[in-house]
């Protein structure tokens, strides 16, 4: 994942730095190289997410003028186009016949995803699509009103659409507010837990008004501090292969 991969050479390369400014004891400077170096790390990921927006739209669009239907659709941002679902979805597949397909874009908010429903996922009428949106949003400091619009349309645009589709809404995650490294801080941003407990409390009503299965895995992810637990993330923000576990596991029971 390009955020991880960031974050290990960065690491690397900053413990490195650090000894030989601390040596010369310049703690100030090493400070300010500190945050100069994960601001240019996240301006070249924010960069590339942006360019890849169209692209991955585009390729999701083809992809689909040639996919069957009645499968399953899982979107969402990095945290969902992170997620292995083909693999951790394998015996449901083997069972029912339905593949699994990874409908997540990076750095997408929801006004993003709603624009793109009917061309990356509704146009193969899935037997059951699994949404996650809302995280970059409240990082990037959109109103909540706006980010509980956009997802009300989103659900209603598949009810619209394809009224036969199993839809699973979930809670937006937790996220981690202690991390120590400085690139975590930066990553986590905005967000905080008692923000994203607020939309969450209101995603629950959007879920029942409109007919959706509500998933909401706060519980299961965080620790008793209500930050997401420490091995469940690498960054404060995106899940590891653990967490993912975890993820699965809730939702396999809840797909047809």
């Amino acid at each position: 994942m390009l955020n991880e991969k960031i974050e290990q050479k960065g690491q690397s390369f900053m413990k490195k730095r650090n000894a030989v400014l601390l040596a010369a004891g310049i703690p100030t400077v090493l400070l300010i190289a500190n945050i100069l170096f994960v601001l240019f790390a996240l301006k070249y990921v924010n960069g590339f997410n942006e360019a890849q927006l169209d692209i991955k739209r585009d390729n999701f669009t083809a992809y689909n003028a040639t996919s069957p239907s009645g499968q399953t659709v899982f979107l969402g941002d990095s945290i969902t186009e992170y997620y292995p679902v083909a693999e951790a979805f394998g015996s449901y597949t083997k069972n029912t016949g339905s593949l699994v397909y990874n409908r997540g874009i990076s750095a997408e908010t929801s006004g993003h995803m709603k624009d793109r429903l009917a061309d990356t996922a509704l146009n193969i009428r899935p037997r059951n699509v699994v949404m996650l949106i809302g995280t970059n949003d409240i990082g990037q400091g959109v109103p909540e009103e706006e980010l509980l619009q956009n997802i009300t349309d989103s659900v209603q645009i598949i009810r619209k659409q394809s009224p036969e589709t199993n839809l699973i809404l979930q809670a937006i995650y937790p996220v981690n507010e202690n991390m120590e490294t400085l690139y975590a801080r930066v990553m986590v941003g905005k967000r905080t837990n008692a923000g994203i407990k607020s939309v969450n409390e209101k995603l629950k009503k959007v879920a029942a008004d409109n007919g959706a299965v509500f998933l909401d895995l706060t519980e299961a992810l965080s620790d008793k501090a209500g930050n997401l637990k420490r091995n469940f993330t690498y960054d404060g923000l995106h899940p590891t292969a653990e967490c993912y576990a975890v993820i699965t596991e809730k939702i396999l029971p809840l797909l047809k």
